[in-house]
């Protein structure tokens, strides 16, 4: 749980952006925002995506194994009540589904489970 200076923080940068996204969003329209997350899989489709590769390991076995290590340390890391990898990895799964962007909060994850 977030505690209030953290809450305070997070309030005032987005007050701080607040006159320039205003700014972007009349002049632009929304769409700038959610027109280059389209060009690729759009938002939302990123955990779809990484479910429908999760068993493809006839092209390489590294990384069905690099699959099976992050969802393993991010339902460990969730039963410990340590929230920050994991929905850090939803976030990029679902933003940046590609396997690139996924594999290196995945690394995270799985450095966090393996050396904590």
């Amino acid at each position: 749980m977030p505690d209030l200076g953290e809450v305070l923080v997070a309030s005032d940068g987005f007050l701080l952006a607040a006159p320039w996204l205003g700014h972007v969003v009349a002049v632009h329209g929304i769409d700038i925002f959610t027109r280059t997350a389209g060009s690729r899989l759009g938002i939302g489709q990123g955990l779809r995506w990484f479910t429908s590769k999760f068993l493809y390991a006839h092209r390489t076995r590294f990384l069905a194994m690099w699959h099976v290590l992050t969802l393993v340390g991010v339902v460990q890391l969730v039963a410990r009540w340590r929230y920050l990898l994991p929905l850090w990895f939803a976030a990029t799964g679902v933003m940046f589904p590609k396997t690139r962007f996924l594999m290196l909060v995945g690394a995270f994850v799985i450095a966090a489970v393996v050396f904590d």
